[in-house]
C-alpha cells in the first residue's frame, strides 16, 4: 500500500512538471539562487568569519561539491548531481517502504541522497592524482628547455604536445593570449595562474614571472620540479599503502549488502522472520548504516597528499 502511495505520488510530481513544462534542474538553479543572493551586511560577515569552524565529514563533502566541480571544470553538472540526489532518496524510500521498515527506508533514502556528494569527492581526488602527474611531467619538460632556452613561449610550444590536460588547455590559452591578442606575457602568466587549484602550479607561475625579467633566476624553477616529484613519489607509495585497507572496505560492504540476499535463498523461514520482526527491523537498519559509513570513510580517507606554501 505504501509503495503504491509513492509510486502514485511520483506520478503526480512528474505529470506536473510534465504539464507546466518545467524543468527540475532550473527548479534547483532557482532555490540555489535564492539562498546565495540574499545580502549580507559587514557586521553578518564578521559574526560569520568568528564563528566559522572547520567543516567535517559528511557536511564538508556535501557543501564543498559545488567548488570542487568548479574546479575541475564541471560546474554544469552540479544540478544533475542535486536531481540524482533527490532521485536516490525518493527511492530510498520506496525501496524502505517495499521492506515494510520504516527506519531502513530513512537510512536508505539519505543514504542515497548522500552518494552523489560522494561520488563528486571520489573523482575529484582521482582528478587530483592525475592532476599531479600531468604537473609534474609538463613542468619538468618545459624546465629542461627553458634553462636551455631563453624563450619561455618556445619552451611551453616546444613540449605542448607532450602535456596532459588540464595543464596543456591552461598553456594553449596562455600561447594564444600573448601571439594572437598581444597580451603581455606577465599578464598572461598572472592570467593562467588561477586557472589549476594547485600550490606548486602557482609558486611555478610566481617564479616564471620573475623569470621573465631576470634570466638568472630560472635555476630557481628546479626545486618547484623537485616538490612535484616528491608529492608524486608520496602519493602513489600512499595508494599503495591505502590499496589493501581499501579492498578489505569493499568486501565488508558486499558482505553486508549480500547477507540478507544471501539468506533469502538459503533460510528463506529464517530471513522472513528476521525482516518481519522488530529487532531485526533495527539490526538491518544498523547493518544500513555501518555500509554507508564505512563508504564513506572509505573516499574521504583516500585524499591525496598536497603540497601547502
Amino acid at each position: 500500500m505504501m509503495v503504491q502511495k509513492l509510486f502514485l505520488w511520483l506520478m503526480f510530481v512528474v505529470g506536473g512538471f510534465i504539464v507546466f513544462k518545467v524543468s527540475p534542474i532550473a527548479i534547483i538553479n532557482e532555490m540555489e539562487d535564492l539562498f546565495t543572493s540574499r545580502h549580507v551586511t559587514l557586521k553578518n560577515k564578521v559574526k560569520l568569519y568568528k564563528k566559522k569552524k572547520k567543516r567535517k565529514g559528511v557536511v564538508d563533502v556535501i557543501v564543498t561539491a559545488k567548488d570542487t566541480l568548479a574546479h575541475s571544470y564541471s560546474l554544469h553538472l552540479y544540478p544533475i548531481y542535486c536531481l540524482l540526489s533527490a532521485i536516490g532518496f525518493f527511492i530510498g524510500l520506496v525501496i524502505g517502504a517495499m521492506l515494510e521498515n520504516r527506519a531502513a527506508s530513512i537510512v536508505i533514502a539519505l543514504g542515497l541522497a548522500y552518494t552523489p556528494f560522494l561520488v563528486i569527492r571520489y573523482l575529484s581526488y582521482n582528478n587530483q592524482y592525475e592532476l599531479n602527474s600531468a604537473l609534474k611531467s609538463a613542468l619538468s619538460n618545459i624546465r629542461g628547455t627553458y634553462l636551455n632556452n631563453d624563450n619561455y613561449i618556445f619552451a611551453i610550444k616546444d613540449n605542448l604536445l607532450s602535456m596532459r590536460n588540464p595543464v596543456k588547455e591552461v598553456y594553449e590559452e596562455l600561447i594564444n593570449e600573448v601571439e594572437n591578442f598581444n597580451v603581455p606575457i606577465v599578464q598572461a602568466i598572472k592570467n593562467s595562474r588561477g586557472k589549476i587549484n594547485n600550490d606548486i602550479w602557482k609558486e611555478w607561475c610566481d617564479t616564471t614571472i620573475i623569470c621573465q625579467d631576470n634570466k638568472d633566476f630560472r635555476g630557481a624553477l628546479t626545486p618547484i620540479t623537485n616538490k612535484l616529484a616528491d608529492v608524486q613519489l608520496t602519493n602513489e607509495e600512499f595508494r599503495m599503502d591505502m590499496s589493501t585497507p581499501l579492498k578489505n572496505t569493499i568486501i565488508i560492504d558486499t558482505v553486508l549488502i549480500l547477507m540478507p540476499v544471501l539468506f533469502y535463498f538459503i533460510a528463506h523461514d529464517w530471513y522472513v522472520q528476521f525482516m518481519t520482526n522488530p529487532i531485526g527491523k533495527g539490526i538491518f537498519a544498523v547493518d544500513l548504516i555501518a555500509f554507508f559509513v564505512i563508504a564513506h570513510g572509505a573516499v574521504v580517507n583516500s585524499k591525496p597528499i598536497e603540497y601547502k606554501r
